[in-house]
């Protein structure tokens, strides 16, 4: 079944409202991009401080 799309792609610098299998992508909403800052900034931090945990004296990755 092949599916069909709206074409229609969030503007650039923004992110679109959702995604649906029958629409493809819906409006830019700048709530969604709000949603997402907090999510990478989020996963960032944790990264971060996995790193920092991972990080030897001579500044090499442990496991790397």
């Amino acid at each position: 079944m092949a599916s069909k799309s709206s074409g229609c792609a969030p503007r650039p610098g923004q992110c679109g409202g959702g995604w649906s299998f029958e629409d493809g992508w819906l409006p830019s909403c700048p709530e969604t991009s709000g949603y997402l800052v907090e999510t990478f900034l989020a996963a960032a931090l944790r990264t971060s401080k996995m790193l920092v945990r991972l990080q030897r004296p001579d500044g090499s990755l442990a496991g790397a």
